[in-house]
């Protein structure tokens, strides 16, 4: 949008398209949320953007606020600080209006609806931005197009509801931010009603690739390379005698729980007594970098049919540990750029929300730094990235 669309666009004044807002302050960030939120859904179902101007009054008029660059960055941050989901598209700059240097923010259609903040559907009619109802959501449901666009969403036409395990589902819903308490108390919709609004299931009432990582007590049996292969050898070659094995298969909280254990189980570590001082503790790895790696890597594997078989594999060698991921780089992730902090693309975001609902993510976009930290910070070199079309190998050394 030009300079000039840009200014008769706030002349016209708010509208389902234009939120004003007098400035970015900590009191009006969960506004600021929401109203992404609102913009993403596009409940009028106009195509077109939404446009939230930070610095301008109600009436139009300029606000006495000054831009800084904590700000601009704080709402940039806020479309994949783990509140709105799905990830919005997004763009933040910094323009004039009217004379009035401004955050304007263009947010498009979501592919992926509905889109919510901190639980929550927010939707916009007219200027007026609010909750939406239950029929409103379920509409936003309906226009749904993205499953047949994202693999994680496609259809599992083998599955039905009865290989679901509505336990497990019943279990994710009191987790904190799936959904809020005063929609918990509210809430009198039918699980099938819940389950497609979580993306758990299409409107056919079949389950989603999600579905069935998340809530099926035998995901392989859909997905035949959904699991983990982990094997500890006796050397540092792939050939050498092998010391252990397994092949862990489950849904995703309890695969993600064994992986844990795995990681733990196999550390080793070394105690250094000194005369002149108490011992110290070494641990050939750190625990968080192989728990970083390989979350990593069962969030952003391809869950692709063209990687129906491939499993993760997990091979913990007497001088390394690897760990293989099928699947190369994904969106603006490239093999120059990856591993880059703030360069991320979600092949799989509706995992990733489960993911971080369930405390397995706590930040997007931090992990891989977050290990390289952890491993400098315990004596190790840097981790080893081998990055290509068909998969994404992580080397940890001791």
């Amino acid at each position: 949008m030009n300079d000039d669309d840009l200014r008769d666009l706030v002349r016209a004044g708010e509208s389902s398209r234009v939120e004003f807002k007098p400035n970015a302050k900590r009191h009006l960030r969960e506004d600021i949320g929401h109203d992404i939120c609102a913009f993403a859904n596009d409940y009028p179902g106009s195509g077109q953007p939404g446009y939230l101007v930070i610095g301008v009054e109600d009436d139009g008029s300029p606000a006495s606020y000054t831009v800084t660059d904590e700000d601009v960055r704080t709402i940039a941050s806020m479309r994949s600080n783990g509140n709105i989901h799905p990830f919005p598209q997004m763009t933040v700059e910094v323009r004039m209006v009217g004379g009035t240097r401004c955050i304007v923010a263009e947010i498009q259609p979501a592919r992926s609806l509905p889109v919510k903040f901190n639980g929550r559907v927010c939707i916009r009619i007219g200027s007026e931005r609010r909750h939406a109802t239950a029929l409103e959501e379920q509409r936003l449901i309906e226009r749904n197009r993205a499953f047949i666009d994202v693999p994680m969403l496609r259809e599992v036409p083998d599955a039905t509801l009865a290989d679901l395990d509505l336990i497990k589902f019943r279990d994710y819903l009191a987790y904190p931010g799936v959904v809020p308490d005063e929609v918990r108390v509210q809430n009198h919709r039918p699980e099938s009603h819940q389950l497609r609004a979580l993306r758990f299931m299409t409107m056919a009432d079949t389950p989603t690739v999600l579905g069935v990582l998340v809530l099926a007590s035998e995901p392989t049996k859909f997905l035949p390379g959904a699991y983990i292969q982990f094997r500890k050898v006796e050397g540092i070659e792939i050939t050498a005698p092998t010391l252990g094995d397994r092949r862990v298969a489950s849904d995703l909280l309890a695969l993600l729980k064994t992986l844990d254990e795995i990681g733990l189980a196999n550390i080793q570590s070394a105690v250094e007594l000194r005369a002149s001082g108490p011992e110290t503790r070494h641990s050939d790895y750190p625990a968080l970098a192989i728990q970083e790696i390989i979350r990593n890597a069962v969030l952003h594997r391809s869950y692709d049919t063209s990687f129906l078989f491939t499993p993760i594999r997990m091979t913990w060698f007497s001088d390394r540990l690897e760990v293989v991921s099928p699947g190369g780089p994904f969106g603006i992730v490239t093999r120059a750029n990856f591993g880059e902090l703030d360069v991320t693309s979600y092949r799989n975001e509706p995992l990733a929300e489960v993911m971080q609902r369930l405390g397995y993510v706590q930040r997007y976009g931090v992990g891989i730094a977050q290990a390289q930290q952890s491993m400098a910070s315990n004596g190790n070199p840097p981790i080893e990235f081998d990055v290509s079309d068909l998969m994404i190998r992580a080397i940890l050394r001791t």
